[in-house]
């Protein structure tokens, strides 16, 4: 892919990341379905590391709101850890979406979220991404 195309798939993905996380919000969980898909999808074809991590914690949310609460907690263990690796500092819609996952994921396992977490925080990248394609379907 020349560099232009590679600034296309970023945006694109970028844009449906920020689409999934709003349609998380308002609760359209097949709206967040198909962004979580579109923006996966190109934000690993732009090589998008630090978004990717981004784009999996939604998929985390997203599990968390259809009940998939095993999966939601592996996928926020990988993600808290990520964030933490890369430095990055969670925005306002993350924020958002990290402070829903936590109480729904507190309310759900109580003194058990830390091993839940610390289990997610051992997968590699391959094992979040598979894991986020199951989330989806």
């Amino acid at each position: 892919m020349c560099s232009s195309d590679l600034e296309s798939r970023f945006n694109y993905g970028a844009a449906a990341c920020n689409l999934a996380a709003y349609a998380l919000a308002a609760g359209d969980l097949d709206g967040a379905r198909t962004a979580l898909s579109e923006s996966l999808a190109a934000l690993r074809d732009a090589g998008a590391a630090s978004w990717l991590v981004t784009v999996l914690e939604h998929h985390a949310v997203f599990a968390a709101l259809r009940g998939a609460n095993e999966r939601a907690a592996e996928l926020f263990g990988y993600t808290s850890a990520m964030y933490r690796k890369l430095g990055q500092v969670r925005e306002g819609t993350e924020r958002y979406g990290f402070e829903r996952l936590s109480a729904l994921l507190t309310e759900r396992y109580g003194d058990e979220l830390p091993g839940r977490l610390a289990s997610g925080a051992q997968l590699s990248e391959r094992e979040a991404l598979a894991l986020a394609e199951e989330v989806r379907s």
